[in-house]
């Protein structure tokens, strides 16, 4: 989280805002907790498990709306629809992670890996 969701002062690794003063513990929290849990489901993919990763990404998502964690959801709905075993081995062994500088080219492997099994 870079800025404060209430006055959008950027943020410091303090838990409250610097600008207005919101103490923004609670909020921090709720954003780390689903990051992990969209990590958990990332991981739950690479190992074929896609109705887990369902589960935790509609967790991540009740917790914290994002469009990476909503396509994600919509990929792996599409996988438990069509029981499609995407290939995701280059996914997991890439050892990548969910932060904000790699969703974009991770989400671009899901997605080719699922058109080509598709």
């Amino acid at each position: 989280m870079d800025r404060c969701p209430i006055c959008r002062g950027r943020l410091d690794t303090e838990a409250q805002c610097q600008r207005c003063g919101a103490d923004l513990s609670l909020v921090i929290q709720t954003h780390n907790k689903a990051e992990d849990l969209s990590s958990q489901a990332i991981k739950q993919m690479a190992d074929g498990k896609f109705i887990q990763a369902q589960h935790l990404l509609e967790q991540a998502l009740a917790l914290e709306h994002s469009p990476f964690r909503q396509q994600l959801l919509e990929f792996v709905l599409q996988c438990n629809i069509n029981n499609t075993p995407a290939h995701l081995s280059e996914i997991y062994h890439s050892q990548t992670t969910v932060d904000s500088t790699k969703k974009v080219s991770l989400l671009k492997r899901i997605s080719s890996s699922f058109r080509t099994h598709s």
